[in-house]
């Protein structure tokens, strides 16, 4: 009957002609997104690295938008506006509310008297071409006289996968089985959605790890680690990107405004930044553009400003990238802003070290203060023998890194390359010097499974990195220096038992001696002056620290009803630094050498303290804490010791 109908009205050639005109045009799919108006979100275990230094324990971070979807602040009306655009760093999510660092400008420069407001548009994943789309397709947040922008991160992400800005073609017809098969796969990844969000066990089931700065994703989250692994930027690439900034800027002064470009800041050195960030001073150069220079701004060791992944600003780090945008903007409103000094919340290892040095003239009854000395997760540290160095390991995307710190300027090295897929750990000086330094370590072993790890050795600066030992039946791990000679724990990659017994090798004559023989397990020797060797074992069924005399002769020196780990001698010998678990939680306590009645506890915090080390000058103690999240790298005058 339709069909009859149709011929007799001639309405289906008319419908057919229809059919074929709106089946010749689909969307092009875009990237660029908005946040939603109107959201008033709170996150109920936000992570904060820097602990509870600004915002109360227990508080919940808030996330809210206005009415067109632009990051909510509260400020006073204005005619003079600052818009901010750029993607997750920019939105900056993760940063509780009186700290973000587009809110806080506003603030900084009203309190100066400068009337003005501030929008941050910025949104998760855009890059700069997203920035030109918003830019120009949402008049809605308004006509601010300045725009500022900080894309870098996101684009060399897109063009490493995608080599190019382009949109992808729609290939669905409107009117085809085509579109119907892909809104019905649509709804499908809808409702998947939904009740994954809404159920803990699909939720699991979706995500592999978890949050932000504890882990990563399934739906995306990336690290700078993730983009060292892939290739680095191309020419054609960065023409491209540089192309995208110019555009901007022509944009921008083509709807009467003042663009603003800045470059991003990572919290460790990345090939792949520096690139886009000497693109974007080029082009602020080439095309008269103000430049705020975040990159150097900032400090060389800022993994403090950070969260864990290295790209997300932490509460201080973007309370820092505030002031030194208000600083250069301060110009464009005739005064100048004087920068407080930054506040870290890092002491410098030198100055700590010069600090318990000098003559204790405080109250001997008060606890030693602890200091957090690097930025970013620590564990295991060593100060080479010159106190030039420093060494430890650090945590990325579920494997152990190794990093070192220049004292003399504080600048971090990664030592482990991007393309390592198992631990690296443990660290330990061989020798070092102002230039340079090289490194025993171990090496092997794959994310949490624990497998065969060898001692390696690696120079820096050339990297150069070969095994310590020719025979590849020993495995080892955890090793010390003991003057010229390595000790380890190791064990005979043969069939049957691996347990880990001490051994110790003589790189002059490449020699390996077997210093002991036990069924139970024995970590973490550590020589003394004396030539004694301190090491733990579980032959009691916990594990207790014993002491290798040079007759070989042993004996235990430190147990309770707890695990005790981490030996450490002080330099002269009297005092033995370790970790103990006896009241509850890890601690760090010391304890003579001629004396084990003389024993003190140097913390009593509610989180784990363990991995002491001693600072070559003998009154310094280094640490590994974690009060909350990751690890950190501490340290402590060791004056009760000293008395």
């Amino acid at each position: 009957m339709d069909y009859a109908y149709g011929q007799l009205s001639g309405i289906a050639t008319i419908r057919e002609d229809a059919r074929k005109f709106r089946a010749e045009a689909a969307p092009l799919r875009m990237t660029t997104r908005a946040l939603l108006p109107g959201l008033d979100h709170t996150y109920g275990d936000p992570y904060r690295p820097e602990g509870h230094a600004l915002v109360p324990a227990g508080q919940a971070r808030r996330f809210s938008t206005d009415a067109v979807g632009a990051v909510a602040v509260t400020q006073p009306p204005s005619t003079e506006r600052i818009l901010f655009l750029g993607g997750s760093t920019t939105e900056c999510n993760e940063v509780d509310e009186p700290f973000r660092f587009p809110a806080m400008v506003g603030r900084l420069l009203r309190e100066q008297g400068v009337k003005v407001e501030t929008t941050n548009a910025g949104v998760r994943g855009h890059t700069t071409l997203d920035a030109i789309n918003t830019l120009l397709n949402r008049p809605e947040l308004g006509d601010a006289q300045t725009v500022v922008l900080m894309e870098n991160i996101n684009d060399r992400l897109l063009l490493a996968i995608r080599n190019g800005y382009g949109s992808a073609p729609g290939r669905e017809a409107p009117t085809t089985g085509d579109a119907i098969l892909g809104a019905a796969s649509a709804t499908i990844m809808a409702a998947w959605e939904y009740l994954a969000y809404r159920s803990n066990a699909l939720f699991f089931a979706m995500n592999s790890t978890s949050w932000l700065g504890r882990g990563a994703t399934s739906q995306g989250y990336v690290t700078e680690r993730t983009l060292e692994e892939l290739p680095p930027p191309t020419q054609p690439q960065k023409a491209l990107y540089e192309a995208n900034l110019k555009v901007f800027v022509a944009a921008v002064r083509a709807l009467g405004r003042q663009p603003v470009l800045m470059t991003q800041a990572l919290g460790t050195r990345s090939i792949g930044q520096v690139m886009f960030n000497e693109s974007i001073r080029k082009i602020a150069g080439e095309t008269g553009t103000q430049l705020i220079d975040l990159d150097a701004a900032l400090p060389v060791d800022r993994a403090w400003a950070y969260l864990g992944d290295n790209i997300h600003l932490s509460n201080r780090g973007s309370r820092e990238v505030a002031q030194i945008i208000t600083a250069e903007l301060a110009s464009r409103f005739g005064f100048r802003y004087s920068r407080p000094a930054t506040d870290s919340g890092l002491t410098k290892l030198s100055e700590l070290a010069d600090q318990c040095a000098a003559p204790d003239r405080g109250d001997p009854r008060s606890p030693p203060k602890l200091h957090q000395i690097v930025g970013g997760s620590g564990r295991y540290p060593s100060v080479s023998p010159d106190g030039r160095w420093l060494v430890y390991q650090t945590r990325e995307g579920g494997l152990d890194r190794l990093r070192a710190q220049r004292l003399s300027d504080g600048e971090i090295l990664n030592l482990t390359s991007p393309d390592t897929k198992v631990h690296e750990r443990h660290p330990a000086f061989l020798d070092s010097s102002e230039d340079g330094f090289s490194i025993v370590f171990g090496h092997g072993t794959i994310g949490e499974q624990e497998g065969q790890e060898r001692l390696m050795v690696r120079d820096h600066p050339s990297g150069r990195t070969r095994p310590l030992i020719d025979d590849v039946t020993l495995l080892g791990s955890i090793p010390t220096v003991q003057g010229q000679q390595v000790l380890f724990a190791g064990s005979r990659d043969e069939s049957g038992s691996r347990m880990p017994n001490l051994y110790r090798f003589d790189p002059r004559t490449g020699t390996v001696e077997r210093l002991t023989k036990s069924n139970a397990e024995q970590w973490r020797p550590v020589g003394s002056p004396s030539g004694g060797i301190y090491f733990i074992s579980d032959e009691g069924g916990r594990f207790a620290i014993y002491r290798r005399a040079i007759t070989g002769t042993i004996e235990k020196v430190v147990a309770s009803s707890a695990d005790e780990w981490d030996p450490a001698v002080s330099p002269d010998g009297r005092w033995l630094a370790f970790a103990s678990k006896r009241d509850g939680n890890w601690d760090v306590l010391v304890q003579s050498t001629s004396d084990p009645r003389r024993t003190l506890k140097l913390t009593d915090l509610t989180g784990d303290e363990w991995d002491p080390a001693w600072h070559p000058n003998g009154r310094l103690i280094l640490f590994g804490s974690a009060q909350e999240g990751e690890p950190r790298l501490m340290g402590m005058c060791a004056r009760l010791v000293a008395r």
